[in-house]
């Protein structure tokens, strides 16, 4: 699980900026990779138009 934060309202929207993160600082630095081919995003309550809204990504990895 990966949080995000920032205001869905943004031009580059929060979880996209975590998924490109992801993809070219974590994964290839952590000793992991991705084991399925889906990831889940989860918006919770809360206002989406603040800075400090928290939404999640879940992406199944296992050790490489």
């Amino acid at each position: 699980m990966f949080t995000a934060r920032g205001s869905l309202n943004q031009q580059e929207h929060p979880i996209n900026r975590l998924t490109t993160q992801i993809f070219t600082q974590w994964l290839p630095n952590s000793g992991y990779e991705k084991s399925m081919d889906c990831q889940i995003e989860v918006y919770g309550p809360g206002n989406t138009q603040q800075d400090d809204y928290t939404c999640e990504l879940w992406i199944p990895v296992k050790k490489k």
